[in-house]
């Protein structure tokens, strides 16, 4: 079944924190294209690859002298945010949170890739050494 618009721009904005306007802008801006392997999307539209580690990051609330105030900390940057409600403050924080962690679009194989490699740096530079040393097959 396809999707409308309004339902890419509630699962976009649920998601990323972004809009479908701001979602196509980075696709557009990055020529359509996967950023790892340069190839436009087949089947599968572009994702949007994010850090589930950023956007799961702890949120503390506190209660401040005219309301809430919410705390998130991504790479060293703490920032605070403050709400007359909890959950308003809360909703501050995770869009804040959600928005820090889209790194770009990927078609569907290299997104699946990063995943199972545990969105690790350290693990896909160990695979491509890996294939550049095993470049020609091993014959038993």
């Amino acid at each position: 079944m396809k999707q409308t618009p309004e339902s890419r721009d509630k699962y976009y904005r649920k998601h990323y924190g972004l809009s479908l306007a701001e979602v196509d802008a980075l696709f557009t801006t990055n020529g359509n294209v996967c950023e790892i392997c340069g190839r436009p999307p087949g089947s599968h539209r572009l994702s949007i690859d994010h850090s589930h580690k950023i956007a799961r990051s702890k949120i503390v609330i506190t209660k401040a002298l005219l309301g809430w105030e919410a705390a998130a900390t991504v790479n060293g940057l703490t920032s605070v945010f403050p709400g007359a409600t909890r959950k308003i403050t809360r909703a501050a924080a995770r869009l804040w949170l959600l928005r820090r962690s889209v790194r770009g679009p990927l078609c569907h194989r290299c997104n699946r890739a990063i995943q199972l490699l545990g969105d690790s740096a350290q693990s896909a530079r160990a695979a491509a050494i890996y294939l550049d040393k095993r470049h020609s097959p091993v014959i038993l």
